[in-house]
C-alpha cells in the first residue's frame, strides 16, 4: 500500500478556487454499512453480513463523513453512489 504524507497544501494560497457543495443523500446505499461500522462499530445482526462488512471495512477510511478507499497507485479514492457517478462522468468528459 502506498501512502503519501503532504508537507504543504496541494493548492496555491491566494488563488480563487470554486467550491462545490454536495448534499448527501440520506438513503442507504452500499457505503452505509461500512460507514456505520467504521464510525460507531455497528454491525448487522446477520453473522454472514457482519463478517463481510468487517472484512471490507479494513480497506476504507472515513474522513469528514466521506468514505475513501485505499488505492494501489493513489493514496485515497473517494467512494460515491450511483447517483453521483453519472454527474462526475459528465463533468470529467465535458468539452472532450
Amino acid at each position: 500500500m502506498i501512502r503519501e504524507t503532504l508537507v504543504s497544501p496541494l493548492i496555491e494560497i491566494g488563488v480563487n478556487h470554486q467550491i462545490m457543495a454536495i448534499q448527501v443523500n440520506p438513503k442507504e446505499n452500499w457505503m452505509t454499512p461500512i460507514k456505520r461500522y467504521i464510525a460507531d462499530g455497528q454491525l448487522s445482526r446477520d453473522d454472514k453480513e457482519a463478517s463481510r462488512v468487517r472484512k471490507r471495512s479494513s480497506r476504507y477510511v472515513l474522513t469528514d463523513c466521506n468514505l475513501f478507499r485505499y488505492g494501489y497507485s493513489l493514496p485515497l479514492l473517494i467512494c460515491v453512489d450511483k447517483n453521483e457517478v453519472a454527474r462526475i462522468m459528465v463533468e470529467l468528459h465535458k468539452g472532450m
